[in-house]
């Protein structure tokens, strides 16, 4: 059994719980966005907060309590039309309902989340409601949020530069890279947009009811190539959703390219390979399943988990899968032969990171864990948030952990696999003075001893816990919410 982790720092600013958690492309920066409507910038240099993202935001409706949602909604009928509703059943720990059901917060749903109007205008305002993803790039932050809209903005001022608008309903994520914005929605759409003009340059529609994850791959070969590969030659967007599906579009277009159906439940996280051709996606039906993007074929099933995958990761031909069955999972790529499990978590696995020959996760039982990534062996337990560790990173020989406690916490990891600083490299000695015959030192009786450096690491004091905020708590995003079940700070 792995002994405790070290908390480096504590830093609560936050008032809400945090969503999401983004490392900069340099190492230099950290980005988290947050229930309170905002996004701290901190440094890793020394874990300050350097930047608040913050505006003006409407005051929210609360919304209703779980066990009157679920009993105003009836249980689907079989051959009944396109879901509306989603039925679910948890069996992860004491306590927690063993079936609910979860409307899925459509525009036209009376039960969609209340998200407040949007105030046309200064671009200079922050978000309007709760934050729920953040990515961070070396000279710009984006967040999107329930208010509908994503930002952008300066890294170095904390200035809003650009407002997003178009989205009907609470923006769940986006992804920038190749010089383009991706964004995922409620409102059963994606959308691309130009980054420098803010405004939507593609829209993706076509699911039936709300989109996740998201990938991008870039553009294979030239326009008019032969075969499968033409459709690829402006890019893929890959895009899952509640409906029980995985979509591949065509970037330049806009169409749809394949519609990838085998999962049974709801699409809660996607990763793409590192050529961009196979898309593995994990479901609320416990399975992980490989994709052909470009053929739209289903290349194999991963079965094994007892519950809802809720996050993956592809490292060095394995994918590593965690889920609300309280395990992780490493599998091989190739032939989805599972190879070892990463149990000894309370409740759900809710983020993962492999680091170095280290499996890191963080779970609904609030703590973060480290295992040895070959062996499976528990390492470390990083144990001082008060509620969900929704994500993790990892940088140099610190972890960070951002948690629905209103915490990003710093931990040392020094001493695990792969985390040790490289040592300087010995003095070169030539043969002639090896076997010369003046020696280093001498003992009574003649023995040559070569003193060698011994490294020892101090730990640092371990912060004490941080206490509850003692506010009420609302259900998590429905990503989080079909496999966990948690509850962040309101």
């Amino acid at each position: 059994m792995g002994g405790g982790g070290s908390a480096l720092r504590v830093c609560s600013e936050h008032r809400g719980g945090i969503n999401w958690l983004s490392l900069s492309p340099d190492g230099q920066r950290v980005l988290t966005g947050s229930e309170d409507g905002t996004a701290r910038l901190w440094s890793t240099a020394d874990g300050q907060c350097c930047a608040l993202l913050e505006g003006t935001r409407a005051r929210r409706r609360r919304p209703l309590p779980l066990p009157s949602l679920c009993a105003r909604l009836p249980r689907p009928s079989p051959g009944a039309g396109p879901p509306s509703a989603l039925w679910i059943g948890w069996e992860l720990d004491e306590g927690l309902c063993a079936s609910s059901l979860r409307r899925l917060p459509f525009p036209s749903s009376p039960l969609a989340p209340e998200v407040p109007p949007v105030a046309h205008g200064c671009s200079s305002a922050g978000h309007e409601s709760y934050v729920t993803f953040c990515q961070l790039e070396d000279e710009a932050a984006f967040t999107c949020s329930a208010d509908c809209t994503i930002r952008k903005w300066d890294v170095p001022s904390g200035r809003c530069l650009q407002v997003f608008r178009g989205h009907t309903s609470i923006v769940n994520r986006i992804l920038v890279t190749s010089g383009q914005l991706f964004s995922s929605s409620y409102d059963r759409t994606a959308r691309a947009w130009s980054v420098d003009k803010g405004q939507v340059s593609c829209e993706f529609r076509g699911h039936r009811n709300c989109v996740l994850p998201l990938a991008y791959a870039e553009p294979w070969g030239l326009p008019g190539a032969p075969g499968p590969e033409a459709a690829a030659a402006g890019g893929l967007l890959v895009t899952g959703s509640t409906d029980g599906t995985a979509k591949v579009w065509q970037v330049a277009s806009g169409c749809c390219h394949h519609t990838l159906r085998g999962h049974t439940g709801a699409v809660l996280c996607l990763v793409l390979d590192a050529p961009g051709r196979t898309a593995f996606t994990g479901s609320s039906d416990a399975t992980v399943r490989a994709w052909d993007i470009l053929r739209g074929q289903q290349l194999r099933v991963f079965r094994e988990h007892q519950g809802a995958v809720l996050c993956l990761q592809l490292v060095d031909g394995h994918v590593y899968s965690g889920s609300a069955d309280r395990t992780v999972k490493c599998w091989l790529v190739d032939t989805g032969e599972p190879l070892r499990t990463f149990s000894t978590h309370g409740h759900g696995v809710s983020a993962l990171k492999y680091h170095a020959g280290t499996l890191f996760t963080g779970s609904g039982d609030a703590c973060a864990r480290a295992f040895d990534a070959r062996s499976g062996a528990l390492q470390r337990v990083f144990r001082g948030h008060a509620f969900i560790v929704n994500c993790i990173q990892v940088h140099g020989q610190v972890l960070y952990t951002a948690s629905h406690d209103g915490a990003l916490r710093l931990w040392d990891v020094r001493g695990l696999p792969g985390t040790q600083l490289p040592r300087p490299a010995a003095p070169k000695r030539s043969l002639s003075r090896l076997f010369s015959n003046k020696t280093i030192s001498k003992d009574k009786k003649g023995s040559v001893s070569i003193p060698t450096a011994v490294q020892t690491d101090q730990p640092s004091a371990h912060c004490p816990s941080l206490q509850p905020l003692g506010r009420k708590l609302r259900p998590l995003q429905v990503d989080k919410e079909l496999g966990l079940g948690s509850y962040s700070s309101h």
